[in-house]
């Protein structure tokens, strides 16, 4: 799927980036930094059980609230990547900053505030919690955890992450399912 808000005319693109970002992530609220100038561009990808996604941005804040999510049945984690910019993240009673070079943990299932104020470049994974769960435990601990992306493991996950976007053109099917694993 691609969105861009050079498509919408300008009474509208605000509220279609926010239809855009809860059909690709889930239901969520959006506040712009300057809503008249506001621009965005998201593309997102399948891979089997994972969603995967790029998206270019000016400050946005994206509040989930309860509302949001009490009628769903299955939660997701989003792992996000800022690329250009540092993000913040509040959740619960936990606050986090991340910068370019590390990566971020949200819990979908409980309520939050994420926001940049400069235009920003992300990539982030929808991960099924119950996926993590069968993996990892209980996913209670992962909410609003930072991670540094320039060495070792995290350094590596987020390598993988770039190779599926720079190739996501040319991987069939069965490879994109495979990845998701």
């Amino acid at each position: 799927m691609f969105f861009s808000t050079k498509q919408c005319d300008g009474a509208n693109k605000n509220q279609l980036w926010a239809r855009a970002l809860s059909e690709t992530y889930f239901p969520l609220s959006t506040e712009f930094a300057n809503e008249a100038e506001f621009d965005g561009t998201l593309q997102s990808w399948s891979l089997g059980i994972l969603g995967l996604s790029q998206m270019e941005v000016d400050g946005t804040l994206y509040r989930r609230k309860k509302s949001h999510f009490a009628n769903e049945k299955d939660s997701s984690l989003l792992i996000t990547i800022p690329r250009s910019e540092d993000v913040h993240f509040t959740q619960s009673s936990r606050d986090a900053q991340c910068s370019p070079g590390g990566f971020l943990v949200e819990r979908g299932d409980i309520p939050y505030d994420f926001w940049h104020s400069k235009r920003n470049k992300l990539w982030v994974l929808k991960v099924p919690t119950a996926s993590v769960r069968s993996r990892l435990g209980a996913t209670d601990r992962f909410g609003a955890l930072t991670f540094d992306a320039t060495q070792g493991v995290g350094m590596f996950f987020v390598g993988a992450v770039r190779n599926a976007i720079e190739n996501i053109e040319t991987i069939n099917d069965a490879a994109r399912e495979m990845a998701g694993h």
